[in-house]
């Protein structure tokens, strides 16, 4: 089975230690199926990594076998927080259908599983 994780919440180059926990589930999951995590990151955080002249890599694969893709998550700061869930949706939509219609061209059918923390 091919496992798609979305989340905000997993560890990415540079912050190795942030929400280990997510890690370890998505590790586990990897030992038998093929998983794949969109981390997106707020562009707050993208401008600071630029500001500091740090290129980071915005799809790789981890040391667990992971392929993580990294978007860039675009919002207003304390401005429509109602619709920050449409924004982080809209920012991630390209990510998700490009790799899922790469899944489906190559493999045919694939099962989908979302985590959502």
């Amino acid at each position: 089975m091919r496992i798609l994780a979305i989340t905000n919440l997993y560890p990415r180059l540079g912050h190795e230690t942030r929400a280990t926990y997510n890690r370890a589930q998505l590790s586990a999951l990897a030992q038998k199926h093929a998983v794949r995590a969109i981390v997106p990151v707020a562009w707050t955080d993208r401008l600071l990594a630029m500001a500091r002249m740090d290129s980071r890599v915005s799809h790789y694969r981890n040391r667990d076998g992971i392929w993580v893709d990294h978007p860039c998550y675009f919002f207003l700061p304390r401005v429509m927080q109602h619709r920050y869930g449409d924004f982080f949706l809209s920012s991630i939509r390209r990510t998700a259908t490009h790799g899922l219609c790469l899944d489906l061209h190559k493999f045919g059918a694939c099962s989908v599983a979302l985590l959502a923390t």
